[in-house]
């Protein structure tokens, strides 16, 4: 079964017809039991931190943005002073 399992499109394909497990099928294979199938699952995707944010839209480095980021009431920012040096 592995070699027909496509991981890039997560599902098996056998010629020209595509099938993918059920949750049913899936709770069988991997032996879970309390699984609810009234119940959608899905994967949470993680948040991204300010910190990286900032690095991605300046082209800053880490260790700079470790630097200058300051908490401000449980707020993330930079001091204007420190936008300044950006440039």
């Amino acid at each position: 079964m592995g070699r027909f399992w496509d991981p890039a499109y997560q599902c098996f394909t056998f010629n020209q017809e595509d099938m993918t497990p059920t949750i049913e099928e899936y709770s069988a294979l991997l032996r879970i039991d309390n699984v609810q199938l009234n119940k959608i699952y899905v994967k949470e995707p993680k948040p991204i931190t300010f910190k990286k944010k900032l690095v991605r839209l300046t082209g800053i480095t880490d260790t700079w943005a470790e630097k200058q980021i300051r908490k401000k009431n449980e707020v993330s920012c930079v001091p204007f002073s420190g936008t300044l040096k950006m440039r």
